[in-house]
């Protein structure tokens, strides 16, 4: 995954900051709760659309945010060439993780430009 280092450490400080509540299998669960990858789209699009809980890993609501993770829309998930990554930030994100560590991942596994 690459994205520009501005919306990278846009993104970290947003899952560190606290102003995030954590949600799982959702980008938004509605209430103001975001999965990671929620945070990312709310950070990257802030203004430009509402993120709504019927958002999901496989529709999301705007296809600015899959050309920032790098992911095709309408794509077979297999097909989408991060597709490692963006599942296992979810999987991770669902699974428990907590946006520190989440963060802390990200800053590893996420190039900039």
């Amino acid at each position: 995954m690459k994205m520009p280092k501005k919306l990278k450490q846009k993104w970290l400080n947003a899952l560190r900051s606290g102003e995030y509540g954590q949600t799982k299998n959702v980008l938004c669960d509605g209430t103001g709760n975001f999965c990671c990858l929620g945070v990312l789209e709310h950070i990257a699009l802030k203004g430009e659309v509402e993120i709504t809980p019927e958002g999901n890993y496989d529709e999301f609501p705007n296809k600015q945010f899959w050309e920032y993770a790098g992911i095709k829309p309408g794509s077979r998930r297999s097909d989408w060439p991060n597709y490692d990554l963006a599942y296992h930030l979810a999987e991770a994100n669902d699974g428990g993780e907590s946006f520190e560590e989440l963060a802390e991942l990200i800053e590893e596994a996420v190039e900039t430009y």
